[in-house]
This record gives C-alpha cells, structure tokens and sequence, in this order.
C-alpha cells in the first residue's frame, strides 16, 4: 500500500541457495522506474456485447439538487462535524470496537436488499460454468459474495435512511458507494477467465445470473463475436494451463514404467516424511513488503491460482502457516518461495543428486549435447489432501494452501529426482546417456544424430508421462558446447567456463563490494555464494573463497546470527578480491577437466617429534622445530604434508598428485581448500595450494590406515641420532658478521637452516639440493656444519676442488683430521668457547657435553696461494 515503508524479507538462502530456472510462467518484469508498484494484468478479452435490460433511473430534477449539494466544492473545509453527538458517539464507539457477531448478522437480516433494490444483491455464478470453475475460483468466490453482500446491506441501510429523510425514490448518496460494489463484482469477474480460456465478460447477471440454480437471464443479445480459444477440459491432467498435480492423470502410464510405491504414492499424493508431527501453528503475522514487492507478490499468487497450485483454505487450529519471499529468476520474473525453514526441521532428507561433476564424467572429447528443460517441475506433483495445511500461508488476510509441490519444501529435491529416476532408468537402459539434475535434462551422444535420437526418445517419455516440456529453455539442436547448470560445457576443448554474461555480472559485483570497508553481512554473505558458485568452472577458486567465509562467520558470530547487522571488510582481503577480478576479467577464462591419473603417488605422516614422508623407492623425514611442537596433531599432518610435496614434487608441472595420509583432518582441509572455522589449519592448506598453484598442480588427499602408511609413519618416528645439531642464532650471527655473507648452508635442513639455500642430506621440503656431496663446490662461498662423522670428507673435497667457504668443527686436536683442518685455514678461526646456549639439538634443550665442548669456525680454502696462519699463533 502506499506509505508502507519497505522491510527486508528474510530469505533462507544457503552456501546451498534457491535453485534458478526451475520451470513455470513468467510474471511481468520489475517496472524501470523505481518506486513505481507493478500489478498484475490480464489480456485484453474478446467479449460478446451484451444489451441490458432497461432499469428504473432517478428522474434527474428530482436527484439534481440532492448531487449538487453532495459534491460541490467547497472553499473552506468545515470547522467541525455537521453530526448529531449521539449519532457521532455512537458511529465512534462501534468503529473503535467492532459489531459483534451476532449484532452483525441481525444487521444483514435486517437490511438484505429486498427485490426492489435487487442490484445491492451480490451476483451468483451460472449453473453452466461451474462444473468448469477450479475449487479455488470457487472459494474465492464465496469470500467475495460474502464481503459484497455485506457491503450491498451496508448500502441498502444507508438508502433507506436517507429515502426517510429525503422523501425521494432513491438515494443519490447510496449510489456514489456503487463503485464499491462494481468493484468487487469486477474483482470476482477476474476469476472467470481461469474456467473459460482466460477471456473475460462483462460482470452483471449475463455472466453470473441470479442464483446458482437459474440459468442465464432472457436478455436481447446482439450477435457474438467468434472467440479463438477453445474451451478447456476441466480435468487439470489433460489442461497444460492448470498444471498444479498433472502427473496424476497419467498413473497408468507411470505404472507401465516403476513399480516403486513411493514413486507411485508420490504422483496421486505426495506425503511429507516428517521425522515427527509438527506442531499446529494457526497464527504467524504476515509479512510486510514496499509497494513494488507486494505487486510482484500479488502477481505470483495470482499466477499460482490461475495454475491451481494455490487454493483458498478456510483456516483450521491444525493449520500450519508459514512465511514466503520471492526471488529472481535467472530467465525474469520471480519465484514464490514458501518459508518452510522452521517445518524442514521436522524432516530429515539425505539424498545426493547429480551435478556438474557427472556431465565431466560423461562428457567425452568431442561428443554432442542437447537440454530439455521441464516446465512448472514441482507444481506437477500433487500434495496429498490430508498434508496441504501444512503448507499455508495468509496474505492479504486471505489463507491460502499449496496443492502441489512447492519450492522450500526441504524434501522436494528429493522425491521429485526420486520421481525422475525411473524415467532416467528407462532412457539408459536404450543406451541413451544422460544427467539430470531436477528438471534439467542434459542428453549426451557421440554423434549428432545419436544426441538427435536421444532428444526424441526423451520428449516422448517425458509427454506420455505427463511432464510439460518448456521449449523456450530447452536447447534440443545438438551442439558441441552447452549451457547447463549455470555453466558452458564445451566438449572439445574439454573445458568448464563460465557464462560472458554471468562473468561480467560478477565483475561488477566484486569490484563494487572490493571498494567498500563496511557492508552488511547479509550483503557479503550474497557475494560469497555467488563465488562459490562458479567455483567449478574455476580452477583454485575455493582456495580463495575461505577467507571471505571465515570474516562471513566471525561476522554472524559477533552478532548472534542476524544478517541485517553491519560487518567490516578486511584490508587483507584484497588479495582475493583482486584474485577474483583477473579470472572475472578474462574473456578466455575456463576450467580444462583434468584427467583422472596421477603423475605422482606420495605418501606422509607426522609425530609429536617429527615428520616422514616416501615416494616410490624414496623415502625421508624431518625433526620438529622447539615452536613447531607445540602444535596441534592435526596442524602437524598438514605441515608434514606440505614437506611432503615440496620433497618430491618440485619438479612436477600441470598434472595431478595423489597425497596419501591417515589424518581425516588433515584430508578434509586439502581436498575442501581449508575451511574458516580454524585459522591456523586454513593457513596452512592456503600455503599448500598456493604453492600448486605457482605450478599448476591439483591435489587430492586420499585416506591410509596407520598400519598401511608403514614407511612414512618410521620415518616421522625416527629417533635423535645426535647428528642434527644446530648452532645458536647468537653464535652464528657473529660468524656471519666475520666471514659472511654466505650462497649456501650445505648440511642443513627445514629445522635448522641458516640460509635461505641449502641442501639437505634426505629430500627436505625447502631444501636448493639433496646432499652436498652432489655438488659442485668451488661455484659457491659456502657455510658448512657438517656432522662430526662427515668431518674428514668435507675437508677432503675442499682440498681437491680448491673450494673455499666457513666449516664449523669441534676443538678437537686429538683428531686425525685436525691437521688437515689447520692447513686449510685462509685466516684466524673463531673459537666459541663452551655454552649450554650454543647447540639446540632436535629434541633436547642442550647437547649433553655442552660443559666440554668449545667449536672452532674457520674459513677455509684448497687454494695453495691463500695465506694460512703459523700453528704458533693459533
């Protein structure tokens, strides 16, 4: 109404949203002009032009002063009511409180237009054309008489009082409340063309007769003019116009194909499997909307009936009554969504369908596609009787029921692929391959005319079943490339990608939400459905949809779940959106399928103390680092998984990698891209796919028992060796200082490096090389700190590549490599004198000798010219 402020409606909308283009007819699209309310429109009708009988008129010399002085202008407004007090008091009081009941129906009696004011009486339908009205014409109807019957005794008492006062025949004052009347006359008219191929006729007695039992008034009729539609079969299984539990007229040919009696069952009267009986809810305040939006709701509602999905339903205690929205199409106009949120909570469905990822299976390199798409799907399936108050809800204080399916029912994805299955069965078992998701048919072929034979064999099953084919949305010429569930499918390239149109949408919406720091969640909940939504048709897109779910959740979390609240928006998310902007900014953007091998098997497993990790014949581990311990297992799998890849995968480009691990976690976080409720685990699988991503890598995490995961789990739980010592930061900050800086760290590992290259005596998830000794040395200025057993090699290959860097050895003269360690001196040695802070082993706090051991840090060259100090000074 005007004046109505307008009120968010609250949608239930999951990551899982409304499905798009589910079939039904269009409503008029949303006026350009904003503010502007829309109603609902008929089309013009062919009519028969009727002659009425003559009808007593006031004589106008009679009438013409009584008009004057009801409707002349008047300059000034009246001070005050020209009213009697009683009679003021009394009108007062009774339009405050009301009439009672029983003072209302004394009332009626009292004042029914008797048969010289015959046209206060409300107008009865023909006998002829009942048999051809739907029940909801027909209860709306009686509403209607009801009201207009009130409003025709309300005029009748009015006329009488005034005919006392005014000594006339009739009243000029009653007769300006006749549009009242002819409104609501006309308002009942709308109904009659749903019963008579929508062509409307004139309301008076020709239409609707004096009573239900009489038939059409002698009235002189000029000729007809020739109506084009045909009158319809009443039966709505034979009438595509009334499609509401169509599937009904055709059971003995459902019968034919299924014996399932839950399919059957679910055709002549679908029964909603409530976990338990829920409560009866008689009363839920109606929803309020702008103008616009209650014009789009009249409109559906309207379209609803006219199909007879809708029916006028006298309200019950037991009723159970529900909200409604309205929401987009993709194709125009909008869908009725019934609010079922709070009765889903007494249904548990679980059931999966096929999507996206079955027409990847099925899409073979260069096969044809075609789509079928059914019309008013759900509306099809007829609501069994004693089930449909369970489906209600009240507008315009008129209580209305579903009689078929409608959208919001939890289980209505479920029984209708319940109810298609059968029909698909038949389809495959011919050879004819195919995925359905819902009402979406996409038929597959090797060949043109295998996809053509297919698209008939479909259209004739589906039509002898009763299903209405929308062939303004169905593509049903073969075609090597197809839209189909939001996507474009394109067999040749063997590619994903997403619709230019949708694509470009989706580029404004990111950068108009990029340039904002605050919204509203329900706002940024809308952008990140809309990203995941594409996902499939985007490589790693996942990966960067997790951090606006974790601000979406922290958001609903801060304000105990209420999307109207503001939130603001991270600066740290511009990576993503920026991420978001380039792939919505390629016009070449698509998603190749990738092929279902592996290049590479690896397996990994993690310890409280460290890390395993083999691949093939290959195998090797690492030791935790005194902060890394202290995390949690499952942080600890996905690191150990990380190494993992780095170790021996480093090579691999543009192909897939099997990951082998027995965290159930640590799986879900790869294969899902993270998630947003623990930031540290999301962290990490960030790190994970950031890094396949830099080499077009695709991951998949795969379970291994314990028992079978042998080599990973020994390496993860090898013991300390006491050959994994690292010097201090301290310690080796001044031997940087002195002699650095360095190109490599040639004995070292994740844990322990002091250089950002390094080589590592087993694979090592950042290591430059896998040992040294594979190395050519003399190319690099070295820092070595070698194990004490490797002592005697290492300064054995400086010598003969005349190498020159920083070796670390303990102060040892007794040893026999000492002197060969003195001779190599290019200058004075550092010498760290002993330190319980000068080692941190692997898993102690301090090397067990540390009260005894000093190490000696010089740097070395096999270059014969280089100067060396005399034994003396040292």
């Amino acid at each position: 109404m005007p004046g109505e402020a307008s009120v968010p409606v609250e949608r239930n909308v999951d990551e899982q949203t409304a499905l798009d283009s589910r079939g039904g007819d269009l409503v008029s699209s949303p006026s350009p002009h904003a503010g502007e309310s829309q109603v609902v429109s008929f089309p013009d009708p062919v009519v028969t032009e009727v002659v009425k009988p003559d009808t007593p008129a006031v004589p106008a010399s009679e009438s013409y002063g009584l008009l004057q002085d009801l409707f002349k202008e008047q300059s000034q407004p009246p001070a005050a009511t020209s009213w009697l007090p009683v009679i003021l008091n009394t009108l007062r009081s009774e339009a405050r409180s009301g009439l009672t009941e029983e003072l209302k129906s004394d009332l009626l009696v009292k004042h029914e237009p008797k048969e010289d004011v015959a046209f206060l009486r409300p107008p009865c339908l023909n006998k002829e054309i009942l048999p051809n009205l739907a029940a909801t014409v027909l209860t709306r109807d009686k509403h209607q008489m009801k009201a207009q019957a009130q409003v025709g005794a309300s005029l009748n008492a009015l006329g009488s009082g005034l005919s006392d006062l005014s000594k006339i025949e009739a009243s000029p004052t009653a007769r300006t409340a006749s549009p009242e009347t002819d409104e609501l006359t006309a308002s009942r008219g709308t109904a009659t063309p749903t019963a008579v191929g929508k062509q409307e006729v004139p309301s008076s007695l020709d239409v609707f007769g004096s009573s239900r039992e009489e038939g059409p008034a002698p009235l002189q009729v000029e000729p007809l003019q020739e109506i084009g539609v045909p009158f319809p079969n009443a039966d709505s299984a034979l009438n595509p116009k009334r499609s509401a539990g169509r599937l009904a007229g055709f059971a003995s040919s459902w019968r034919e194909i299924t014996s399932n009696p839950q399919v059957l069952e679910a055709i002549t009267g679908y029964k909603i499997p409530f976990s338990r009986l829920p409560p009866p809810r008689p009363f839920l305040r109606e929803s309020a909307f702008s103008v616009r939006e209650a014009a789009h709701c009249t409109a559906e509602i309207e379209r609803l009936c006219r199909k007879g999905a809708l029916v006028i339903a006298e309200p019950t205690a037991g009723q159970f009554l529900s909200s409604f929205f309205l929401i987009p199409k993709s194709s125009g106009g909008m869908r009725f969504i019934l609010n079922l949120r709070d009765l889903n909570e007494y249904i548990s469905p679980h059931f999966k369908m096929e999507d996206w990822r079955t027409v990847v299976s099925l899409m073979t390199p260069n096969s044809w596609m075609a789509s079928v798409d059914l019309e008013d799907a759900y509306l099809l399936v007829p609501v069994h009787p004693s089930h449909k108050r369970f489906l209600r809800f009240r507008w315009r204080n008129i209580v209305y029921e579903f009689t078929s399916l409608p959208f919001g029912l939890s289980t209505a994805p479920y029984i209708f692929t319940k109810i298609v299955r059968p029909v698909v069965r038949v389809l495959r078992a011919k050879g004819f391959p195919s995925v359905v998701y819902l009402d979406d048919f996409l038929l597959l072929g090797d060949s043109k005319e295998s996809c053509q034979k297919n698209v008939r064999e479909t259209l004739d099953l589906l039509s002898s079943l009763g299903f209405l084919i929308n062939y303004s949305k169905s593509e049903l010429v073969p075609s090597s490339k197809r839209k189909y569930l939001g996507f474009i499918f394109d067999s040749v390239q063997q590619s994903v990608s997403i619709p230019p149109d949708r694509r470009r949408r989706l580029r404004t919406l990111i950068l108009n939400m990029s340039r904002k720091s605050r919204c509203t969640i329900k706002e940024f909940a809308s952008i990140l459905g809309s990203l995941t939504s594409v996902c499939p048709a985007v490589l790693y897109g996942l990966l960067y949809t997790k951090r606006f779910g974790r601000q979406k959740f922290l958001a609903l979390e801060a304000h105990t779940g209420d999307f109207d609240q503001q939130m603001s928006i991270p600066v740290f998310l511009k990576e993503d959106f920026d991420w978001w902007l380039r792939i919505f900014s390629d016009k070449n953007q698509n998603n190749t399928i990738r092929l279902s091998a592996y290049a590479r098997e690896i397996f990994s497993d993690a310890s409280l103390t460290g890390w395993g990790a083999a691949c093939g014949d290959q195998r090797t581990h690492g030791w935790w680092t005194a902060d890394t311990r202290t995390l949690h297992i499952n942080a600890l799998e996905l690191l150990a998984a990380f190494y993992a890849l780095r170790c021996f995968a480093t090579d691999l480009r543009a192909c897939n990698i099997l990951l082998r691990l027995n965290n159930t976690t640590a799986i879900a976080y790869i294969n899902k891209f993270g998630s947003v409720q623990y930031l540290l685990l999301s962290d990490i699988a960030r790190d994970i796919w950031k890094w396949c991503e830099e080499r077009n890598l695709y991951l998949f995490a795969s379970y291994i028992a314990s028992v079978d995961n042998v080599i990973a789990d020994t390496e993860s739980r090898v013991p300390d060796t006491d050959t994994k010592w690292s010097l201090s930061s301290q310690a080796f900050k001044r031997i940087d200082r002195d002699f650095g800086p360095f190109d490599i760290d040639l004995f070292a590992s994740v844990a322990n490096t002091k250089h950002s290259v390094y080589a590592s005596w087993f694979p090592d998830p950042g290591s430059w090389a896998v040992d040294a000794f594979t190395l050519s040395w003399h190319q690099f200025y070295f820092y070595a700190f070698p194990s004490f057993v490797l002592i005697p090699r290492v300064l054995r290959r400086i010598l003969d590549e005349e190498a020159t860097g920083v070796v670390v050895v303990p102060w040892w003269p007794a040893q026999s490599w000492f002197p060969m360690f003195l001779n190599l001196l290019a200058s004075d040695p550092i010498i760290l004198p002993p330190s319980r802070f000068l080692l941190s082993p692997p898993f102690r706090e301090r090397h067990p000798e540390w009260r005894n051991l000093s190490l000696a840090a010089g740097r070395l060259s096999g270059r014969p010219s280089n100067c060396r100090p005399s034994l003396q000074q040292l």
